[in-house]
Order: C-alpha cells, then sequence, then structure tokens
C-alpha cells in the first residue's frame, strides 16, 4: 500500500511539473472552482489533513496493544 501511495504521489507530481506555469492561473472547469493552482493547493492539503488521521489513529493503536 505504501509503495503504491508513493508511485501515485510521484506520478503526479510528474504531471504536475508538466503543466505550464500559466495554465495555473486558468480558471478550473468554471469560474466558482477558481484556478488550477487553487486546486492543486486544495489537493495537497488535503492530503495532508488524511495524512495526520493515520498518524493519529496509528499511534491511538499502538497505545492501546
Amino acid at each position: 500500500m505504501l509503495e503504491k501511495a508513493w508511485n501515485e504521489a510521484e506520478t503526479l507530481a510528474q504531471l504536475i511539473e508538466q503543466l505550464p506555469e500559466e495554465k495555473l492561473w486558468d480558471v478550473f472547469c468554471e469560474d466558482k472552482y477558481g484556478n488550477y493552482y487553487r486546486n492543486i493547493q486544495g489537493l495537497i492539503e488535503h492530503t495532508h489533513y488524511h495524512l495526520g488521521q493515520m498518524t493519529l489513529l496509528k499511534k491511538l493503536l499502538v497505545e492501546a496493544a
């Protein structure tokens, strides 16, 4: 599972690197969704949020054992 997650993160990073910088400031689908930069940043922040949740759950499981 960890290997798959790291591989997918690397693939995503490579795809983002391929985006022309000016594309980052283009509207993402509709104005109400902001631009590509905002959505990529949101994806990163949301992922960190879930990583933090997993870390806390792991800590609780270890302490309960």
